[in-house]
């Protein structure tokens, strides 16, 4: 990483400066971190926001391949127990940008989801990375029970049902092995921690508006206002673009 170093000479191009060189709408938010790679934040929500710089890059390709950056993503957060409800290239104040969004579930508890938004920025010179993190607290699994209510309410099941007939090659496998009998609720959470995430039916985004303070609605709305609202500094818009 000579070129890093090269940089680092140049206080211009130090990755505090570099991460001071990132403004987007925060909102009512507090800094509770403020290390030199590295800044963070919580709102009234308790959404966290982290800017982070990583001069180390170990993508074996680039933004000029969405397919495959998308991918390694997805394959990254299954093996994590996790699923990547969106991912897309993009750009950021005019820089090539990779985000994605994440469920995972919470390591406090394993009926609690854990909602993470990132946006990568990648350049020859290092990594910026901004994550936007939201936890489920409280009472868990509100958004799939109200959102299963609603649907069996105005029918959108039986909808769902008539189009899967349709369109076969599109629809969901069923799984039909037989329960899986366990002996405690201890033994139930150990495998409720070990079981892979689903994309399901509550986690698209037209429910948003129905459930506003939900995580992943909160999560979501960030993420938006970050892309409408950044601006980056000169030095950032210097640096040269990952390429393998």
């Amino acid at each position: 990483m000579g070129i890093f170093k090269s940089l680092l000479k140049n206080d211009k191009h130090n990755p505090r400066k570099l991460l001071s060189g990132v403004h987007f709408d925060m909102g009512n938010c507090e800094n509770k971190i403020n290390d030199e790679n590295c800044l963070g934040f919580i709102d009234e929500t308790h959404t966290c926001i982290m800017l982070r710089y990583n001069p180390d890059i170990d993508w074996n390709f680039d933004l000029r391949t969405p397919e495959k950056a998308i991918s390694f993503y997805e394959n990254q957060c299954r093996e994590a127990q996790g699923v990547m409800l969106d991912g897309k290239i993009l750009k950021l104040d005019g820089v090539e940008a990779l985000s994605g969004l994440f469920k995972y579930r919470a390591p406090y508890n394993p009926l609690a989801m854990v909602y993470v938004g990132i946006f990568w920025l990648p350049f020859q010179e290092g990594m910026i990375q901004i994550n936007i993190e939201g936890f489920e607290t409280g009472t868990t699994g509100v958004r799939p029970a109200i959102i299963h209510m609603l649907c069996q309410e105005n029918g959108e099941f039986a909808n769902r049902e008539e189009e899967e007939k349709e369109n076969d090659d599109e629809s969901e496998t069923v799984d039909f092995s037989p329960p899986i009998e366990v002996k405690s609720m201890e033994e139930m959470f150990e495998r409720m921690k070990t079981s892979p995430l689903r994309k399901i039916l509550s986690d698209a985004e037209k429910w948003d508006s129905t459930l506003p303070d939900d995580p992943l609605s909160l999560v979501r709305r960030r993420m938006k206002l970050l892309e409408s609202s950044i601006n980056l500094s000169a030095d950032i818009k210097l640096l040269t673009p990952y390429r393998v």
